[in-house]
């Protein structure tokens, strides 16, 4: 009987030990706590999500995500953010990750503390959107001093931002230097610069401004015009890239040898040309439906259309627009003030010619196709 007591006492006690530091154990515990992932990434923002599956040995007194550009971040880490979330029940959990920098990975965990400690879940990131996209298209309508960019933009959705360009005579401006200003709105956008310097290489980057972050596109640059050819002639005008087989339109050394008494009729008096058209890149086609038909020798189109130069053929008698960029371009004494012939017909007596004003402006006015002027070849390539 004696022997029966002692067995089960000494059974008891036993039990009450083992439970004793199985309750010591979980008492002294951390919690247990999952990241689970994350959604709707913008540049700045991001929703990040836990789970708390164990609150450990006591209440958890505080829960979120550590956030940072560094493998596991940590509280009270330098360049770490802390997003506090959750009230320590045992459960799903979640934030609204802010003040973000675009076009950054980050690492995240989700953290649980108790008495005990605290207690992370596993790293994972997400890399935020861009601030914006922008890119630098080719600049065109390039004359000696004015010249157009162009750019676009596509901000992330619901941001907005203002868009321009740097531009500079070095490569890689930035903001700090030269820049003009373009639309905010998603797309394209342009902008006309004026007062260049001639003969003289520029190089510009579009750029948007979103989130108070600088986006820059990639640098094209572009030469103004007034230089000149492999012919001997001078480019005065670019297109900025080519289309139809063609850039640039550059004009004739010199005037053909013709004087305003001497000079060249515009030919086909009382009859029409059809198709005569007043735009940049029309002059070699006008020229080609007036010499059909006109059979003077002299015409203004023929003696074009027979120019060479410097072993350069394809001069033609320039449009209307054509010969108004060369005022734009050319110095006035280059062209000597004096009155030009377009290939452009206004009808069966008469055509344009471009006159200068004051040295500095030139006009487009209607010419009998008997009168006199002075011709110069153009030849685009």
């Amino acid at each position: 009987m004696k022997i029966r007591f002692t067995a089960a006492l000494f059974a008891a006690s036993v039990f009450i030990s083992s439970c004793s530091k199985k309750s010591a154990e979980s008492s002294g515990s951390v919690p247990t706590v999952t990241t689970v992932g994350v959604n709707n990434i913008t540049a700045t923002t991001a929703d990040l999500s836990g789970n708390l599956t164990s609150k450990g040995g006591s209440d958890v007194t505080e829960q979120g995500f550590t956030v940072g550009t560094n493998a596991n971040p940590q509280l009270n880490q330098s360049n770490t953010f802390t997003f506090g979330s959750g009230n320590g029940t045992v459960g799903s959990f979640g934030t609204y990750a802010f003040n973000l920098t675009p076009a950054t990975t980050y690492h995240f965990r989700a953290y649980a503390v108790n008495a005990t400690g605290i207690a992370y879940g596993a790293d994972q990131t997400f890399t935020t959107t861009a601030a914006a996209t922008v890119t630098t298209k080719p600049t065109v309508a390039i004359y000696a001093s004015k010249a157009t960019l162009r750019g676009s933009v596509a901000y992330p959705t619901s941001a907005t931002g203002s868009t321009g360009f740097a531009y500079a005579t070095t490569p890689n401006p930035t903001i700090a230097q030269t820049t003009v200003s373009g639309s905010a709105s998603n797309g394209d956008f342009q902008a006309d610069l004026i007062n260049l310097t001639r003969n003289t290489t520029y190089y510009v980057r579009a750029y948007a401004i979103s989130y108070n972050i600088t986006v820059y596109g990639p640098e094209v640059s572009f030469r103004t015009a007034d230089y000149l050819s492999a012919s001997g002639g001078t480019v005065y005008y670019d297109k900025g890239e080519t289309t139809n087989g063609w850039r640039y339109l550059e004009i004739a050394p010199t005037n053909l040898n013709v004087t305003y008494y001497v000079g060249s009729q515009w030919g086909c008096t009382g009859t029409s040309v059809t198709s005569t058209a007043p735009d940049l890149g029309t002059g070699l086609a006008n020229t080609a439906q007036i010499i059909s038909h006109c059979t003077a020798s002299n015409c203004a189109a023929r003696l074009c259309a027979n120019y060479t130069v410097n072993g350069a053929t394809g001069w033609f008698l320039p449009s209307r627009d054509e010969v108004l960029a060369m005022f734009e371009t050319l110095p006035y004494a280059v062209l000597q003030g004096r009155t030009y012939w377009t290939s452009t017909e206004i009808d069966n007596n008469s055509a344009y010619v471009i006159r200068p004003y004051n040295g500095v402006y030139a006009f487009a006015e209607a010419s009998a196709k008997t009168a006199d002027a002075y011709v110069r070849p153009v030849r685009r390539f």
